[in-house]
């Protein structure tokens, strides 16, 4: 058995000598680019240090939130919004269970996007604990059946 197993692993160690990887071109990269579009995230980062009491209508007014043509100001508003009572609305559904998703419900105005990150926080805590209620029930069944 000990032959066998390292006879395998010198036929492992052998083949894997002869692969190759064929998309590397998918790790090449614009380095001017990303320093270009470092360069402009450096200068929001230095306002925002610069002016503590700076808001998001600040930025916007600097327009600097447009990283190589493509403008991110859209996408920072889902990041910028106050979740329901400063708890993210995942963690409201998966710890409150359908209460927090009422909560998050009443607290957002009916919020589409947070009731739907609440709901898939109710889900996922609901599979788990089906999930570790399956593995328990199975782990009885086979220690009663000894």
């Amino acid at each position: 058995m000990k032959k066998t197993l390292i006879l395998l692993f010198l036929v492992i160690m052998g083949t894997s000598s002869f692969v190759n990887a064929s998309d590397a071109d998918l790790f090449n990269y614009d380095r001017e680019s990303v320093d270009m579009a470092m360069l402009e995230l450096s200068l929001i980062e230095s306002y925002i240090t610069e002016n503590p009491g700076a808001n998001y209508a600040d930025v916007m007014s600097l327009g600097l939130l447009s990283i190589n043509g493509k403008d991110f100001s859209n996408e920072l508003l889902g990041y910028l919004g106050e979740p329901p009572l400063g708890i993210p609305s995942f963690l409201w559904g998966c710890v409150g269970g359908w209460v927090g998703l009422v909560v998050v419900y009443v607290a957002t105005d009916n919020d589409q996007a947070e009731v739907k990150k609440a709901l898939w926080g109710c889900v996922a805590s609901t599979a788990t604990v089906g999930v570790v209620y399956v593995i328990y029930a199975a782990a009885v069944l086979s220690a009663t059946s000894l």
